[in-house]
């Protein structure tokens, strides 16, 4: 089962706010049946999710019988938008990707998006993501 792109980034950050909050806290890592159930999903609707930030490096899993999912990065210096970057432009192994070909004016609009958000999230770190402190983020 996968998300749709808007789905899946939402639910990448929603991931990685309540895996960092645990972090913070020193609490136990959540197994992928924990966070399908707080989610109130089935298991397989968050394997796509936290398997991308798995092949990204930005989480990893423990080597337990029920893996858990934990940091790969610093929260604190990681951010929100560097993330955001990674699963845009995630290539899964074994995919073709052919040259684009892009028109200038594409590229520009592209080029747009992006940068408008990263300057929207204005260095917004995965710590404070989990924190739940957005003061940094400017509304558009």
């Amino acid at each position: 089962m996968h998300f749709s792109q808007q789905l899946t980034t939402r639910y990448v950050l929603s991931l990685l706010a309540k895996i960092g909050r645990r972090h913070y806290e020193k609490g136990k890592p959540y197994t992928l049946d924990e966070l399908a159930a707080s989610y109130r999903l089935p298991a397989n609707a968050l394997e796509h999710c936290l398997g991308l930030l798995v092949a990204l490096d930005v989480l990893a899993e423990t080597d337990e019988p029920k893996p858990s999912y934990i940091p790969a990065l610093p929260l604190d210096t990681t951010t929100v938008a560097e993330v955001l970057q990674r699963v845009e432009t995630y290539q899964p192994p074994g995919t073709y990707a052919p040259a684009l070909g892009a028109d200038e004016e594409i590229v520009a609009i592209e080029a747009a998006g992006g940068s408008g958000r990263d300057r929207a999230l204005g260095g917004l770190t995965l710590k404070q993501l989990a924190a739940g402190d957005s003061s940094e983020v400017v509304p558009a």
